[in-house]
């Protein structure tokens, strides 16, 4: 019999995500550990790197609370083509893939998909190009608005470079929405109302960031697709997910025991098939490769304006991403990882 392929999932790491992703990556292995000899390779919040699998998970009822049994893994280094090293040197086991799923300093801001192919080890999923470009919200919203797409009107601050409460105003309306350019799972995320509510959300988002970006608030329908891309042939997810929560905040994703999302959507066939269309021109639009990617965006009076979009979604039991893909998204899984080379 054919020895299986060893897929490393990467998980954890100095992200605020760090619990969401090893949730997620507990759920994919148990999703592909019939195909695959599955290794999870988790990083602890000190950025230290830990051999294991799926049963190293330490589960919980909250997904905030989930976590890895360090004690009972191995702390690793990783050599050049997959080897991965134990204590002085010794190589305890080789890896032939890498799927990523990791957010923040050692995931979407492209630090591992270098890393990968630096080591001459086949990334699953986005290269760090597409990573880096898709991480940051400003580059983001300037390719697509450049591209002809609608974005969501918006400001830049940064550290050095500040707009005052009134000149937002003026420029956005209120009320308006303050978030961190390059963080997911909607953490330091705020709605502003009014002046005082505008100093907090600065500071709140800033202790995330150093660029932070301000947002119009669209009051529409705020909407998510999946995007699977294996060997340049695109798949649109079979399903399209409604967020119904008016403003979908971090508590409301994690902590809040609310159901706040619709999968499928109630669409028309006429606006599902134009959803469709603008998410495969907003992948050729990014120049996007091999890979699985969340694009996120708001209906109002029919016009679509488009958010952003996620190179590592996650696949968490709350996730939309995997809730949009249904029974497909085994076998597309198993389609970029064939076509995951170096």
């Amino acid at each position: 019999m054919k020895n299986k392929l060893n897929l490393a999932i990467i998980c954890g790491g100095r992200s605020f995500e760090y619990a969401q992703s090893i949730s997620s990556a507990f759920n994919m292995a148990s999703l592909l550990e019939d195909e695959y000899k599955i290794t999870i390779l988790c990083i602890n919040k000190n950025g230290e790197w830990f051999y294991g699998n799926k049963e190293n998970v330490i589960l919980s009822n909250k997904i905030i609370d989930v976590d890895f049994n360090f004690i009972k893994s191995k702390k690793v280094e990783i050599l050049n083509k997959g080897h991965v090293l134990y204590n002085n040197n010794k190589i305890i086991d080789k890896i032939n893939k890498a799927l990523i799923i990791t957010n923040g300093i050692d995931g979407n801001q492209g630090s591992l998909p270098g890393m990968l192919k630096l080591l001459n080890i086949p990334c699953v999923g986005s290269d760090m190009f597409t990573t880096v470009i898709c991480a940051d919200k400003e580059i983001t919203k300037s390719l697509l608005k450049d591209s002809g797409f609608n974005v969501v009107p918006y400001l830049v601050i940064i550290k050095n470079i500040r707009y005052s409460f009134k000149e937002i105003v003026d420029k956005l309306g209120l009320p308006f929405v303050i978030k961190p350019s390059q963080l997911g799972c909607s953490a330091g995320v705020s709605k502003v109302e009014d002046e005082k509510g505008f100093l907090d959300a600065l500071n709140e988002a800033f202790k995330f960031d150093e660029k932070i970006i301000i947002e119009k608030y669209i009051k529409g329908r705020e909407m998510e697709v999946g995007i699977i891309a294996e060997d340049n042939h695109i798949v649109i997810s079979p399903h399209i997910a409604e967020i119904t929560s008016s403003f979908y905040s971090f508590e409301e994703k994690f902590i809040s025991n609310e159901n706040n999302t619709v999968c499928p959507a109630k669409l028309s066939i006429k606006l599902k098939e134009e959803i469709k269309q603008i998410a495969k021109r907003v992948y050729y639009a990014l120049n996007l490769k091999l890979g699985f990617y969340r694009l996120d965006f708001f209906i109002v009076n029919n016009k679509i304006y488009i958010n952003e979009i996620n190179t590592f979604p996650l696949f968490t039991s709350i996730s939309l991403f995997p809730k949009m893909w249904g029974e497909s998204l085994k076998k597309e899984m198993i389609n970029i990882i064939k076509g995951a080379k170096i």
